[in-house]
């Protein structure tokens, strides 16, 4: 009597009937996310000392994950295609195996600075393939009015979890039997956990038969299907619209993903000691996990992009922060600008997920989704490289750090103006 009760009432529930119906996927994504081969760019730092030591190449030629990482951004429309043509779960199964088999691959064979390139070039095309893409595009399926928790359990718990579990196994296994041997932990976590992940619980729901309707408020409800007069049919990146929320969630990144590699070394420049940039840099990434779980959160509770603005606003008050540092400053203050920053961080990859599910609907999403992804990756890409640039030429990271917080409050002001809609119908 009362598993009837139960299962009545989750059908009148919404919310209740998504977690129940997409349970299954959202486990299988988070861990095949965070074992898969995203997990090879978040512990590439614990290879570069060793393969420095190794071999005596320097560290300019040892690091291919910028390279790698551009190469995955732009694959994004592609990669949508091929999951639109052979599902989700069929994408990222073949990611997954053939990076696996890649990492194996390098642990058998003479390692040297042809095969050192030749697996970077290779992994930058089927790495893509087991990245964000398909377990977002499995996800969208199942999850609307919880899209903003689903997508941060997802993608920041997969990715933090997974990040946390391997990156004592994988140090260990590097200096206790060489950097070879980290590349077969790595392969392990794929072939024992993202691949049974992948195949045994990602599922993509069959598309309904329905239509997302935006109010004023951003906030969609599905209903009957329109007439074909009220449908979408034209493509969203055939709009000038699309394009100016597209860049606008680019250049968040473009303004916060540089502080990743360079905050270390603005702290030092400041005049801020070692211990103190150290830690400043830790607190940095432990705010990345925060900003996306408080992200996912208040996406489905408050008005969609009210949560982005207040957020890279306070980041971006954080930047300026950081560019007037020195040594007289309160350790507090610097602390807290470095993790508001390190918060925007957090919601670079929930954010086009949501907003293009929310904005466009089912119908239009693996296209909205992937372009909108390529334009982050490329913009995060090329942030480190454009704050080197600007010290380089000004002598000091000042500049730098005034041009990404520029940088988020124009992403502010572009999420707000095209993001935000008038009452119509989508295409689910």
């Amino acid at each position: 009597m009362s598993q009837t009760i139960d299962q009545q009432s989750s059908r009148h529930d919404p919310e209740l009937s998504e977690w129940r119906s997409g349970r299954r996927a959202l486990l299988g994504s988070s861990l095949g996310f965070g074992a898969g081969a995203g997990l090879f760019l978040l512990t590439f730092s614990l290879f570069v000392k060793p393969i420095k030591e190794a071999t005596g190449w320097s560290t300019t030629t040892i690091l291919i994950v910028p390279v790698v990482q551009l190469v995955w951004g732009l694959a994004f429309p592609v990669v949508g295609r091929l999951i639109t043509r052979f599902g989700a779960r069929s994408v990222a199964t073949f990611g997954v195996i053939a990076t696996a088999a890649l990492l194996i691959l390098v642990y058998l064979v003479p390692f040297n600075l042809a095969v050192y390139y030749g697996f970077a070039a290779l992994i930058s095309i089927v790495g893509s393939l087991a990245w964000h893409s398909p377990y977002v595009t499995a996800l969208s399926t199942w999850f609307h009015k919880n899209s903003g928790r689903a997508l941060s359990i997802a993608l920041s718990g997969g990715g933090a979890s997974m990040t946390i579990i391997a990156v004592p196994l994988v140090s260990s296994a590097i200096y206790s039997y060489g950097f070879k041997t980290g590349y077969l932990v790595l392969a392990a976590f794929m072939l024992l956990v993202a691949l049974p992940a992948t195949v045994f619980l990602v599922r993509q729901r069959p598309e309904p038969d329905t239509t997302v309707n935006v109010n004023a408020a951003g906030i969609d409800v599905e209903g009957p299907t329109p007439p074909k007069a009220v449908q979408q049919v034209v493509s969203p990146r055939r709009t000038f619209r699309f394009w100016a929320l597209a860049v606008s969630i680019g250049v968040a990144s473009l303004g916060a993903a540089g502080f990743v590699a360079n905050l270390a070394a603005i702290m030092l420049e400041a005049g801020l000691s070692v211990k103190l940039a150290t830690g400043t840099l830790s607190i940095f990434f432990v705010f990345t996990a925060i900003g996306g779980f408080v992200n996912g959160l208040l996406l489905d509770r408050v008005r969609p992009f009210l949560v982005p603005a207040v957020v890279l606003s306070f980041s971006a008050s954080g930047a300026f922060v950081i560019g007037f540092a020195n040594s007289s400053f309160p350790t507090a203050v610097v602390v807290l600008a470095a993790g508001l920053i390190g918060m925007c961080s957090g919601t670079q990859a929930e954010l086009p997920a949501f907003f293009m599910l929310r904005k466009y609907g089912r119908t239009h999403f693996r296209e909205t989704y992937n372009t909108t992804m390529m334009t982050v990756v490329v913009f995060a890409t090329c942030s480190p490289f454009i704050f080197g640039l600007i010290r380089d030429f000004t002598g000091s990271y000042f500049s730098a750090c005034m041009f990404s917080g520029s940088a988020l409050l124009l992403s502010v002001t572009g999420m707000v103006l095209f993001g935000r809609d008038r009452d119509h119908e989508i295409a689910a």
